[in-house]
């Protein structure tokens, strides 16, 4: 996408166009060096007699920068882009090709350094001038769609960079143009990343095949098709072909780019890792060293980084030098920190690139456990919660802030309009939606939800006030810190870490802090049917739920089977508890038991376990125990407890309640064959839009009221036509307590954000149309509630994440500013629940 602008005659010496010639041919020839030098004097030259703001001086500036990127000297090429950007603006306007031409560099020059979170905007912006100027099907889209799809890519969201990369493939493919080696390369590292490695070995062939044809056989883009090749053949283990490959890949790169280009250390990790499994540590560790020292010197992603010191890390732990492991290791977690601060897209789909690290903070939570007594409990802590929950974090710690502050009044209304105008036309889908039109309605709902999501992600990623807040979080807590300001006095906390490798639990109480690995021995393997090994997330998520619905959770929420379950909750809680806290649980020594699942154990209520199972008679946590709090991590359960106190203080000691909503044309069955099938918006309207009357809601809505107002608490109650969405808006602000009876229905696409409370329809817009979703939980102003109780199905449950957690219901009322929120984790019963409220 370089742009030749012609120079004016007379005002330039004739040598300045010979040289800018012989610059591109020796540029052609991959001699960077001697064509920087000469743009160089052009430009000194093109400045003192055109002036710095000339149209031919930013041409320059570009075609300088071009170079300085091709040597890997990033620092060097970004203030250049800027000035050549700030003149094309001005020169052309703010939606010229020209302007998209620079913007692709811009955005290549953030991305390779791990910016995404800057990437993404440029990328986007460019594809849109583009689009406009040359068409949707044109080269230049093609080589914006294959950069953006890349970007994707690198941070793990393949599901979004496959359409991208596909569209970019279709458009080269097209023209017969030489670039469609890039995409088939990326595509085959998408591949390879979803572990497809037929596809991606596909794919990598025709890259290197297209290059070759296209290219010659020695071009730097030939050596960068052939790495990335050599590199599904070290994963495969096809080392012959992996070493020949790579090694002919850095041959041409050091002489053309010289010893210490960026695109070498990518080649030398790979060789790296070859020589390790093949047990030759003494090839292994020069190669990785040099790697890590290129990717240091020239700023490249702090991602990349990352990856490549936990690699050093491992090789050092391999071979017993601890201290060198430890050291890399507690780079590779710093490093990640850093990228995470950068990743594009909303809280989901930044959530999901975090989880790529999260093997790196489980490696350290490991090898403090094989130190034994030597292990570090605060390396533990920070480990554990470093990978936790952190965009749930970001969420809390930012909520309420206008993300909109600084944008101009017209691009905020753009916005707004927007968004109105995709979340009616959603609303009108799902009226319209029926089992008759189910085939051609239901594809459009999808895609308007997709859209929506679409226009949140890139509000956020354009928004200078999200960038600066992601990268002004808060660190991780000490361990003395939590002890004093969270566990207190005769409380113990459980923090659990369940990864691909291992389970772990750090137990801490006021004095002191223990690291447990947890296993399935023998016994109890043969006793609960499953193969014997450490409390591994996969491992304990067959022992929950399975294919085959035998599940120890699938067997406790069936009424006809759940005393079957007893037996199995008592093998678990020897699993999940060790046989030095166990006291502590049943001598009624503690006052509260605080406990941070991980991964499939947030399916589980620690009340369920069975502390002594005699005869048949089982004795239950709940019957002995102390009461228990939950949290995604133990970060988020101290920011939940140190809510600001004054706005506490300040919140009216009253109360709403909304029960009883009244359901367009409502059916009377509570049946559990007819709860089961209204897990989402979607499914109700399939089923002829009839949501089961709730009555016992209005029972439990009534014991509120009658109970709150004898303690003389203000109580505000909605049930009926007036249980609306706008009604809840209206009464909410400023209430203490907070309960909701009625439908939840949970929606496992799109991270459950369509998941919602269903309450009375009111009128035709979205923000009334009778489901409070996900999104919109998180709108409400909650400041100063103390207890939100969701009294529906499911409020609890949701799409799991690793590292994330669950995307839930009841992780809207956290964000909108509840303290503290009681949820379900199944369906309920309307009589049931009425009842239990009751007490």
């Amino acid at each position: 996408m370089e742009c030749h602008q012609d120079a004016q005659a007379g005002e330039i010496p004739q040598w300045v166009f010979d040289q800018g010639k012989q610059a591109k041919q020796l540029t052609k020839a991959g001699r960077y060096q001697e064509a920087a030098e000469i743009w160089e004097k052009i430009l000194d030259q093109l400045e003192r007699s055109l002036g710095a703001d000339h149209i031919d001086v930013a041409v320059t500036l570009f075609n300088l920068s071009l170079i300085y990127y091709d040597q890997g000297r990033y620092e060097s090429a970004e203030p250049l882009l800027q000035r050549a950007l700030k003149i094309r603006e001005k020169q052309f306007g703010a939606n010229h090709i020209e302007v998209a031409n620079v913007l692709c560099t811009l955005g290549n020059l953030s991305q390779i350094q791990g910016n995404y979170l800057t990437a993404e905007p440029i990328y986007l912006r460019a594809i849109e001038i583009t689009k406009q100027q040359a068409g949707a099907h044109s080269e230049n889209v093609a080589l914006l769609l294959n950069n953006l799809g890349a970007m994707y890519r690198a941070q793990g969201r393949y599901d979004e960079a496959e359409p991208i990369l596909k569209q970019a493939f279709e458009i080269y493919q097209r023209h017969n143009h030489s670039m469609l080696m890039l995409v088939c390369s990326n595509l085959g590292s998408l591949y390879r990343g979803r572990d497809q490695y037929e596809l991606a070995e596909k794919y990598l062939q025709r890259s290197v095949q297209i290059s070759k044809q296209k290219l010659g056989p020695d071009h730097i883009e030939v050596a960068f098709t052939q790495a990335n090749l050599g590199s599904l053949y070290v994963k495969l283990k096809q080392y012959e072909k992996a070493e020949l490959l790579l090694k002919n890949a850095l041959t041409i790169w050091e002489t053309k780019l010289g010893t210490d280009h960026p695109y070498s250390a990518g080649a030398l990790w790979s060789l790296a890792s070859m020589y390790r499994d093949q047990g030759l540590y003494e090839k292994a560790e020069p190669c990785i060293d040099r790697a890590i020292r290129i990717l240091d010197s020239k700023g490249i992603a702090a991602g990349k980084r990352s990856a490549a010191y936990k690699f050093r890390a491992e090789i050092a732990w391999e071979q017993q030098r601890r201290g060198e492991a430890l050291a890399d290791l507690r780079e590779a977690m710093d490093l990640a920190e850093q990228q995470r601060a950068m990743f594009s897209g909303g809280a989901q789909s930044r959530a999901e690139s975090f989880s790529e690290y999260t093997s790196t903070f489980e490696t350290m939570v490991q090898w403090q456990s094989e130190l034994g007594d030597l292990g570090d409990m605060t390396q533990v802590l920070s480990a554990i919660e470093r990978g936790k929950a952190r965009s749930l974090l970001d969420d809390l710690l930012h909520s309420g802030t206008d993300i909109n502050i600084g944008r101009a009044q017209a691009e905020r209304q753009q916005f707004k309009k927007e968004e109105q105008r995709l979340k009616q036309e959603l609303t009108v889908l799902e009226r319209r939606l029926t089992k008759a039109n189910q085939s051609t309605v239901e594809p459009k709902i999808i895609a308007a939800k997709k859209a929506i999501l679409e226009l949140e992600n890139r509000m956020r990623t354009t928004s200078p006030v999200y960038r600066n807040l992601l990268s002004a979080g808060s660190g991780p807590l000490r361990l003395r810190q939590l002890q004093r300001d969270l566990v207190g006095d005769d409380n113990l906390l459980l923090i659990y870490m369940l990864g691909a490798e291992g389970g772990y639990l750090l137990a801490i109480d006021p004095k002191r802090a223990r690291l447990f690995s947890l296993y399935v021995d023998e016994k109890s393997a043969q006793f609960l049917n499953c193969e014997a090994g450490p409390l591994t997330a996969e491992r304990l998520g067959s022992l929950l739920t399975n294919d085959q619905h035998s599940g120890i959770l699938e067997t406790l929420s069936d009424q006809q089977k759940s005393d079957l379950a007893a037996s199995q909750l008592a093998e678990l809680f020897k699993i999940l508890i060790p046989a030095e806290l166990r006291a502590g649980l049943r001598d009624q020594s503690l006052k509260r038991l605080m406990v941070v699942p991980d991964g499939p154990l947030a399916l589980l209520p620690f009340e369920a376990l069975v502390v002594e199972l005699v005869g048949n008679e089982p004795t239950y946590l709940i019957d002995v125990g102390p009461p228990v709090l939950y949290a995604p991590s133990a970060t988020v359960m101290y920011n939940l407890n140190r809510r600001s106190d004054t706005t506490r203080r300040e919140a009216s000691p009253s109360v709403l309640t909304v029960g009883n909503p009244k359901y367009d044309n409502a059916s009377t069955s509570t049946t559990q064959t007819s709860l089961t099938a209204l897990s989402t918006k979607s499914r109700y309207a399939k089923a002829g839009g009839a949501l089961p009357a709730l009555p016992f809601t209005l029972t439990e809505s009534n014991w509120i009221v009658d109970n709150f107002r004898k303690s003389g608490l203000e109580t505000v109650q909605l049930s009926g036509v007036r249980a609306t969405e706008a009604g809840i808006r209206r009464s909410i602000a400023g209430r203490k307590y907070l309960h909701l009876a009625c439908h939840g229905l949970t929606d496992h696409s799109f991270g459950n954000v369509f998941g919602a409370l269903a309450v009375t329809p009111g009128n035709q817009s979205d923000r009334d149309d009778g489901f409070l979703t996900l999104g919109e939980i998180y709108e409400l102003n909650l400041s100063g509630c103390e207890l939100a109780i969701l009294s529906a199905c499911q409020t609890n449950y949701g799409p799991r994440q690793k590292g994330e957690g669950v995307w839930s219901l009841s992780r809207g009322f956290l964000v909108a500013g509840a303290r503290r929120v009681v949820a379900s984790n199944w369906l309920v019963d309307d009589e049931a629940a009425a009842s239990m409220m009751s007490y």
